[in-house]
């Protein structure tokens, strides 16, 4: 099956501790346990963001983290739609309050109807083995991959440093179960700055976060601006040519 890879390895892009509001005690920067968390959201929490390309606004993603639970389990399901003139893609999944840890994700892309040939649904669950199901226009898919001990989902991925102790020099290596390619890849966080950044939604003073591939493929640093307030908002992503700038938020629906 032939897919494309549409890398905002994202999406995107996040978190949780022991009760919704608490945190965990330690912290590992080589990634072989889970990080201190402690949420940063509402209940609900609605972000919009403006995105260009080369320069040129291209179209818009809306995040959303909302509280829900998973068989009784307390849990966050934290999605993004992507609108562009090329279709719309809708990504996410549900994660634990606790660690982050996910429980179930999701893709679906629904190109526009020149192309419904690309039109694609892929559904994945967190057990002992990472299990995946695919839909696509010819047939279904079914793959497993073994996890690693600690992992975040990429789907989450731009969210997951909003719970993370983000300071000064702040560090640290994560590994991301990447739904599209079937594959767990491991990255780096790291701090390297203060800015005030200036978007839609106004001049925020923010910490410059930079996620970078550090496997065996070759994928484009991520840099990514959080407030500094306890909001920890995302306010503005780079990927080479590719930016989203925060252009509004609300907190109830």
């Amino acid at each position: 099956m032939k897919r494309s890879y549409f890398i905002l390895i994202i999406a995107v892009a996040i978190l949780f501790s022991v009760s919704l509001s608490g945190c965990a005690l330690f912290y590992d920067k080589e990634g072989n346990t889970w990080e201190n968390t402690k949420i940063p959201w509402k209940d609900y929490e609605e972000t919009k963001y403006k995105i260009i390309n080369n320069g040129v606004s291209t179209g818009e993603m809306v995040y959303t983290i909302e509280k829900t639970s998973l068989n009784g389990t307390p849990a966050y399901q934290i999605s993004d739609r992507l609108l562009l003139k090329e279709g719309e893609y809708y990504t996410g999944a549900v994660i634990s309050p606790e660690n982050l840890k996910p429980f179930t994700s999701f893709l679906i892309n629904h190109p526009p109807k020149a192309q419904k040939q690309n039109e694609m649904e892929i559904n994945g669950t967190y057990g002992e083995k990472f299990d995946i199901n695919i839909k696509y226009s010819k047939g279904t898919e079914k793959v497993s991959k073994k996890l690693p001990p600690v992992y975040y989902d990429n789907e989450t991925l731009l969210e997951l440093p909003r719970a993370f102790p983000l300071k000064a020099d702040y560090a640290r290596r994560i590994r991301v179960c990447v739904l599209l390619t079937n594959k767990v890849e491991p990255f780096r966080l790291e701090v390297i700055g203060q800015e005030k950044v200036t978007v839609s939604a106004g001049v925020i003073n923010c910490y410059k976060v930079k996620i970078g591939y550090i496997g065996l493929n070759k994928y484009a640093n991520i840099y990514a601006w959080y407030s500094v307030d306890s909001n920890r908002t995302l306010v503005k992503y780079e990927q080479k040519q590719t930016k989203f700038e925060l252009q509004s938020i609300k907190y109830q629906k």
